[in-house]
C-alpha cells in the first residue's frame, strides 16, 4: 500500500495496492487509492466458486461468509418461462440483475426467466443449495 500511496504523491494517475487484511481496503481508499484488494478474500472467493458444483459462474462472500453474491447460469430450471413473482425464493434473496444474450437487466416481478440466463443474486450462505435448485433443477 505504501507504494500506492507514494505513486499517487508522484502524480500516478490511477493506483492499485493488494493488502493482506481485508480491514486495510477502506484504509485504502481514504487513503487516495483507487484500487485496494485483500489477496486473502481474492483467493477465498476463488476457492470458493472453484469448489461450489453446478452452473455457479461467479462468487462473492462477505459479512464473514454469511452473505454471498453469485452469478448462476439457468439450466433445465423448472423455473424456466416463469415470472419472478411467481417463484418462491427462501427469505432475503434479491434478484440483482438477468442477463439475457448479452443484455443485462434490472428485474421485476414480471421479468420471465429461461434457460441460458444469467442471474446475480444476493443471498444468505444457507440458501444457496435450495437457489441451486431452483434454478438449475440440480
Amino acid at each position: 500500500m505504501i507504494s500506492a500511496i507514494y505513486g499517487k504523491t508522484i502524480g500516478i494517475k490511477r493506483a492499485i495496492a493488494v493488502v493482506e487484511k481485508k480491514n486495510y481496503v477502506s484504509m485504502g481508499a481514504r487513503l487516495g487509492i483507487d484500487v485496494a484488494i485483500c489477496k486473502n478474500t481474492s483467493m477465498a472467493n476463488r476457492i470458493l466458486k472453484l469448489t461450489r458444483k453446478s452452473n455457479i459462474r461467479n462468487i462473492y462472500s462477505f459479512a464473514e461468509g454469511k452473505i454471498e453474491v453469485i452469478e448462476i447460469m439457468v439450466d433445465q430450471s423448472p423455473v424456466s418461462g416463469r415470472k419472478l413473482k411467481e417463484i418462491k425464493l427462501p427469505s432475503e434473496t434479491l434478484i440483482v440483475s438477468i442477463t439475457k444474450k448479452e443484455q443485462n437487466i434490472l428485474p421485476d416481478g414480471d421479468s420471465v426467466i429461461k434457460n441460458g440466463d444469467s442471474i446475480v443474486l444476493i443471498l444468505k450462505k444457507e440458501s444457496l443449495p435450495e437457489i441451486i435448485n431452483i434454478f438449475t433443477g440440480k
